[in-house]
């Protein structure tokens, strides 16, 4: 996991493990996406709460390594 300050970047990568069927939440505070969110995942879905800034992504079976990279637009 890693944010760079400059470009505002946030990535996480991750291995999931199969007994969780939960999503994956992560928080998207207003003033480091004041005009939105660009979002890129490796595989699943993916939705912004804008309200409730967060970025709820799920995951696909297919991999074993999960990546999720948000940037502003």
């Amino acid at each position: 996991m890693r944010f760079d300050v400059k470009s505002r970047t946030f990535e996480f990568e991750f291995r999931h493990d199969a007994a969780v069927s939960a999503p994956t939440e992560i928080f998207l505070p207003g003033y480091q996406y004041p005009e939105g969110v660009r979002v890129e995942v490796s595989d699943g879905t993916w939705e912004v709460e804008r309200a409730a800034q967060v970025l709820v992504y799920r995951h696909s079976i297919d991999r074993e390594v999960n990546r999720i990279q948000d940037k502003p637009q």
